[in-house]
């Protein structure tokens, strides 16, 4: 059979297929062992999206998103949580959604994509997990990063933070390689590697330039420790 997916996706065949993977899915999720899902067959190789709408328990097991081709998206829409770590591969862009907050343990964040990256939602990380955004485009924060791990951004695109926002550390270093622009107007932008009662705090470096947008309104507050 010659298997177009563009012509053959929703017949009979494609419904149970699916309807058996998700049967499948659901038994392995139940084991304590993280597994990988990669689909062979679903269109001619040119790649697509991954998206998530609704919320996702990882059930304490770590999740890989792959979508390494030039149109691969990847984005959550809800909440993600109870997860040993988070490791997304984009060859576009990543975004999270203002509702689709992160929560993590000692696997962490780690954020690569050719493209953009967007962060709309807050991460959090315990275990000693940390971030890591690695991001070929523009990369926006406008949620809140608390990690129990240092916090890293060393792709080759630019950052802009908003200033309403906060990233802390349990004593772990923070890192832009890239020039940060913060973004508000009369608001407060916090780095704080003391959190936590860890009063030595660690290094907070900016690399490149840290250029404001307003005068006067976008103010900073860094407490790298004693």
């Amino acid at each position: 059979m010659n298997y177009r997916h563009a012509f053959h996706a929703g017949n009979f065949a494609d419904v149970l297929k699916h309807a058996v993977l998700c049967r499948i899915l659901n038994y392995l999720r139940a084991k304590p062992a993280p597994f990988r899902v990669v689909d062979t067959h679903a269109g001619s190789g040119d790649g697509g999206s991954i998206v998530f709408h609704s919320t996702l328990n990882g059930g304490g097991n770590a999740l890989q998103l792959i979508a390494p081709n030039a149109s691969g998206d990847i984005s959550l829409a809800a909440a993600a949580g109870n997860l040993s770590g988070l490791t997304v591969t984009s060859g576009r862009s990543f975004t999270t959604s203002a509702p689709a907050t992160l929560g993590l343990d000692a696997g962490g964040l780690s954020v690569t994509t050719a493209g953009a990256v967007n962060i709309n939602a807050g991460v959090t990380t315990t275990g000693s997990g940390g971030v890591t955004l690695s991001n070929g485009g523009l990369l926006t924060l406008n949620g809140d990063i608390s990690s129990d791990g240092a916090v890293t951004q060393d792709g080759a695109g630019g950052v802009t933070v908003d200033v309403n926002r906060s990233i802390s550390t349990t004593g772990d270093a923070v890192n832009f390689a890239s020039a940060v622009t913060p973004i508000g107007n009369g608001n407060t932008l916090t780095i704080d590697a003391t959190s936590g009662g860890h009063s030595a705090g660690a290094d907070v470096t900016f690399s490149s330039t840290l250029d404001g947008t307003n005068a006067a309104g976008e103010n900073l507050v860094v407490k790298a420790g004693t």
